[in-house]
């Protein structure tokens, strides 16, 4: 077994943390998207 150093640890973290951030944000625009969509065919 091998153990991280605390610079791993932060990058794995980090690495992390940012692909949780840009799934949020593709799922976000899309629900925009609809209600924009939603909208725009009601008028």
């Amino acid at each position: 077994m091998r153990l991280f150093t605390d610079d791993e640890c932060k990058k794995e973290l980090t690495t992390y943390m940012h692909n949780n951030s840009f799934e949020n944000a593709l799922k976000n625009a899309k629900k925009e998207n609809s209600i924009i969509l939603y909208f725009y065919q009601l008028s």
